[in-house]
């Protein structure tokens, strides 16, 4: 998943931690933001095997692009701020969350016992599939636009 993930542009920036790639604003970073959390650092716990569970994981990939929506629109962080990476950052989750459901869930439904109706378990396998549809139609859709990618 997380190799997948990365293959994404845009990544530098959530790749290293913000003391690296932005010194000068540490200071401010560090007053709005508590728990920074960086790409590089969780595929490094990922390869040491730091992470009890694969939620965890989940939490901590999130936690970077949630970092970087809360720094941007901090009012402090005005003269700092770039209001790109807030739909950037938003649209890498938003496409972190559907490879979490092509990759995390089990991709087929155990098999159906002959002669009953569609169960619960039947009917959820059958939703996921048609919002996979819907979700890899609406990444295939999705576009960033020049003023998107302007700092």
């Amino acid at each position: 998943l997380m190799s997948e993930f990365c293959k994404v542009p845009f990544l530098a920036e959530f790749s290293r931690p913000v003391s690296l790639l932005h010194p000068e604003l540490v200071t401010l970073y560090s007053k709005i933001i508590h728990h920074p959390m960086d790409l590089g650092h969780i595929c490094r716990a990922i390869r040491r095997r730091e992470y009890k569970n694969t939620r965890a994981i989940q939490l901590d990939v999130w936690r970077v692009f949630s970092n970087c929506v809360k720094f941007h629109m901090h009012p402090n962080a005005r003269d700092n701020a770039i209001p790109s990476f807030i739909s950037i950052a938003m649209h890498l989750r938003d496409f972190f969350n559907s490879l979490w459901q092509e990759y995390m869930m089990a991709s087929d439904a155990p098999p159906r016992a002959p002669g009953k109706g569609i169960s619960h378990v039947h009917s959820a396998f059958q939703k996921r599939a048609e919002a996979r549809k819907e979700r890899l139609l609406q990444v295939s859709q999705t576009l960033l636009t020049p003023k998107c990618l302007q700092k």
